[in-house]
C-alpha cells in the first residue's frame, strides 16, 4: 500500500466526526506540523493512528516532533 492510500485510509473514513474549524489555522510547515493538524481535525489521537498505519505510536510522537522521519 502506497503512502498516500495509507494516509487515506487513515484520515478520509466517514465515520471521524470533523473538527477542521477548530485547527484549521495550525501551522503547516513541516510533515509533522501536518500530521499533527490532519490527525487533530479528524479527532484521531496518536494511538488510533498508530493502529491504522501499523506503526508503533513512538513512530507517530516521532514524526510530529521531527526526532524521526
Amino acid at each position: 500500500m502506497n503512502q498516500i492510500a495509507i494516509f487515506e485510509k487513515a484520515f478520509y473514513k466517514e465515520n471521524f466526526c470533523l473538527h477542521k474549524e477548530l485547527y484549521k489555522e495550525l501551522p503547516e510547515n513541516t510533515i509533522g506540523d501536518k500530521i499533527i493538524k490532519l490527525r487533530l481535525s479528524h479527532d484521531i489521537d496518536r494511538e488510533t493512528l498508530s493502529n491504522t498505519l501499523h506503526f508503533h505510536v513512538d513512530t507517530i510522537e516521532g514524526w510530529e516532533i521531527e526526532s524521526f522521519i
